[in-house]
């Protein structure tokens, strides 16, 4: 199975326990707009390039011992491939996150950020090539899918609670 049907499957498993453990319903257009998507690329990949595994991931991985070492190693080589080169804009993004405003929305986007940063930088230890060779192409990923959830999550700080009505005359 692909590694994106992997990841829309635990979004749809973390949009139910969502609303179970809220007692609402399950807000099915956002589950159709994950999943009419994901089974669209699923069906595709199938059709196309017919069935082989997923060879940059190996989910088994985890319950094989030297779980450990893997995690060091990756920690290892993301210091020196992904943290050294980097710091500078890594500085500023802090930077900009100690100034940044705060507000429901904003910590919203930046959890989801967050989580994808996580993500990201964890894969690595559930590669059978080993971490080093997908440290090197994670940054790229990094950089396409977090930077621009940082920057809305910083911009968003700033908006008004109601940015599109404008307040009555006498009260600004």
């Amino acid at each position: 199975m692909p590694s994106r049907a992997v990841l829309i499957a635990i979004v749809l498993l973390l949009i139910a326990l969502r609303s179970v453990r809220q007692a609402t319903k399950p807000p099915w257009g956002i589950v159709a707009a994950v999943f009419v998507p994901g089974l669209v690329c699923y069906l595709t990949h199938r059709l196309l390039l017919g069935s082989h595994r997923v060879r940059s991931l190996d989910l088994s991985l985890l319950w094989r011992p030297g779980l450990i070492h893997r995690i060091r190693e990756t920690l290892h080589q993301e210091s020196i491939q992904l943290l050294r080169p980097n710091w500078p804009a890594l500085a500023a993004t802090a930077g900009l996150l100690l100034l940044a405003r705060y507000n429901e929305l904003s910590k919203r986007i930046l959890f989801l950020g967050f989580g994808l940063l996580a993500l990201y930088l964890f894969l690595p230890v559930l590669c059978p090539f080993g971490p080093e060779w997908l440290v090197h192409w994670t940054l790229g990923r990094i950089i396409a899918a977090v930077v621009p959830l940082a920057a809305a999550g910083i911009g968003a700080g700033w908006i008004r609670e109601k940015p599109f009505v404008s307040d009555p005359p006498g009260l600004s």
